[in-house]
């Protein structure tokens, strides 16, 4: 997670190291609790899920190999959960 560009905005990108199998972060911002946490299941697919207060907006970049289950690597940020494959 880092700042975007304006206090309102963060940038989530996660990486996803292939020797762990979740993992988890959070920050207290001024609008309240910004929290990321990743989990890969049995099948290689990674659960992403994103807390963000309300009053904040912000994207979710995956690194190169992943996409959403779309098929995009670029998102809106929003509070909720994103499967997310390897194309590699």
């Amino acid at each position: 997670m880092a700042p975007h560009g304006e206090p309102n905005e963060v940038d989530f990108r996660p990486s996803f190291i292939s020797r762990l199998t979740h993992a988890e972060a959070f920050h207290i911002a001024p609008a309240g609790r910004i929290a990321s946490a990743w989990e890969r299941d049995a099948d290689d697919v990674i659960e992403l899920t994103v807390e963000l207060p309300s009053t904040m907006h912000g994207v979710i970049r995956l690194e190169s190999g992943y996409v959403f289950e779309d098929g995009l690597a670029y998102k809106a940020a929003e509070s909720g959960t994103y499967r997310i494959h390897s194309i590699e």
